[in-house]
């Protein structure tokens, strides 16, 4: 579908509006005691004990809590009072192994840990195989750069955020209501488990196979490493002890994983003030676009985007009927094989360009690109929160949704994030993203199941409470049923 088309088709589907909506309330959180919960997961855990430890200069402190993990969901929940600072998790107990349906167990004297730079009102931290590889990856020197620089690092390799997202079980029924995030998650852990059946290994050992092939300086992983992930995550995708329903990741975020993520800006030089632009950029060799990319940005926040992704290359047409300014417009993420050098600007391929003043006339400038290294989740204080919209079960077969989201006060949408779930995945996504607010429009010519349709995440700089579902609005929303009849339904908003 071209531009043109993909533009008009999406106008016509919803008459699309540009405009943001800000009617949204201060959710800020009033002090209060530091809380953490999370899960244990290896799978998930069936029973056992987490505790959780004060980092004093960098070395583990005094016990501050033992919570006792729920053998029902493999959850924890500690209260630590007054305490605010740097904490380290560690959790041992029985676990359900997704490879083998066997009932494993972490023992007491080698858990699995997690680590957060700094604790502090509600927040989540889930104990993981991957947050011990980032344990693993501080070197013993827990010091809050330490630690945020591994969770950094391993999210950006496993292209799931470690600590702000909550894995679930590995079954169908779990996966189907979980966001994008949390079935990454999920599936990552099981191909750990896979690996770990693959070489005969303990699983203590298949981690410190796995962290001693990572290289926090350089966000990289060794390339065999890497090869024998996407190997075990093809072995398990047939393993007949498999009950995620996951039968081909060839489209998973963890087909790439091992790779480094690059963000790329896109601009226009110069001054004038801007109605339009198109072209198409072609990734180099071996790099490839991450979904949910691309966001607009700088004075195009707030214009028609509409996108035509493919693995290789990115087309995207731009257009506004009031102006925006030069300058930064657009940014998208893509990955890059650990090792593969970082690409240039110049390693990017423009064609196609055509940019037009606001009053629809060709102007001469071109586009530039900037190319920055990126680790997915790299502020040292900030907290990232994954949101599902969902529309009411039972619903007739939808066509489309349609709506604005407006974010809490303090809350930033993290650029390219906004994914399809649930049963609307293959359908149409436009999205016309700004920092606090942005339009979503759903299309489907074969129709869609109700449920859980879209997630996104958000961030904001300093930690705290997570925010409540009632502190995002959702504004302007039209849902379709596939013979375009309007129904009469809310959406709602779900916060891991």
């Amino acid at each position: 579908m071209n531009l043109r088309t993909l533009i008009g088709f999406l106008l016509l589907a919803f008459g699309l509006s540009a405009a943001g909506c800000s009617d949204y309330h201060d959710g800020a959180a009033q002090q209060q005691p530091t809380r953490i919960s999370g899960i244990a997961s290896k799978g998930i855990f069936t029973s056992g004990t987490v505790n959780l430890y004060a980092l004093v200069n960098g070395k583990r402190g005094a016990l501050l809590k033992q919570a006792a993990i729920n053998p029902a969901f493999g959850t924890y929940s500690a209260n630590l009072g007054n305490y605010v600072g740097p904490v380290v998790a560690e959790a041992s107990g029985d676990y359900l192994d997704e490879a083998t349906g066997s009932v494993l167990q972490v023992p007491a004297d080698a858990p699995i840990r997690a680590a957060l730079p700094k604790a502090q009102g509600d927040m989540n931290l889930p104990v993981t195989a991957l947050t011990e590889i980032a344990v693993q990856k501080t070197g013993g020197a827990y010091t809050p750069q330490a630690i945020q620089a591994a969770n950094d690092v391993v999210s950006d390799l496993f292209k799931v955020d470690i600590i702000n997202t909550q894995p679930v079980a590995a079954r169908a029924a779990d996966l189907n209501s979980a966001s994008a995030d949390q079935a990454t998650y999920t599936l990552a852990l099981a191909v750990i488990s896979q690996l770990r059946d693959n070489g005969s290994q303990s699983l203590a050992s298949t981690l410190a196979d796995l962290a001693s092939n990572i290289d926090v300086a350089t966000s990289s992983m060794n390339s065999g490493t890497a090869d024998a992930l996407k190997g075990a995550l093809s072995d398990f995708t047939g393993n007949v002890h498999n009950e995620t329903g996951v039968t081909d990741a060839s489209n998973s975020p963890l087909a790439n994983v091992g790779t480094r993520t690059v963000l790329v800006t896109v601009s226009v030089p110069g001054s004038a003030q801007l109605g339009g632009v198109q072209g198409t950029v072609t990734m180099p060799a071996g790099v490839t676009l991450n979904q949910g990319s691309p966001a607009l940005t700088g004075g195009a926040v707030g214009t028609i985007l509409a996108s035509n992704p493919s693995a290789g290359a990115l087309t995207v047409g731009l257009l506004s009927s009031t102006g925006f300014a030069s300058g930064n417009i657009l940014t998208f993420t893509c990955s890059v094989p650990s090792a593969q050098p970082v690409p240039t600007a110049a390693d990017f391929t423009l064609s196609q360009v055509k940019v037009l003043d606001a009053n629809r006339n060709l102007l001469s400038a071109g586009l530039s690109l900037a190319v920055t290294t990126l680790s997915s989740f790299n502020s040292s204080t900030s907290q990232s929160f994954t949101v599902t919209l969902s529309v009411p079960n039972g619903l007739a077969l939808l066509g489309g949704v349609q709506g604005t989201v407006s974010l809490p006060t303090g809350f930033t949408l993290n650029p390219g994030s906004t994914t399809l779930t649930g049963a609307a995945v293959g359908s149409l996504l436009e999205t016309n993203p700004g920092s606090g607010s942005f339009v979503f429009g759903i299309a489907s010519g074969t129709g869609f199941s109700s449920g859980s349709f879209l997630t996104f995440t958000c961030s904001r700089a300093t930690a705290g409470s997570a925010p409540d579902a009632g502190s995002f609005a959702v504004t302007g929303v039209k849902i379709l049923s596939s013979a375009g009849t309007e129904l009469p339904a809310q959406v709602t908003v779900t916060v891991n």
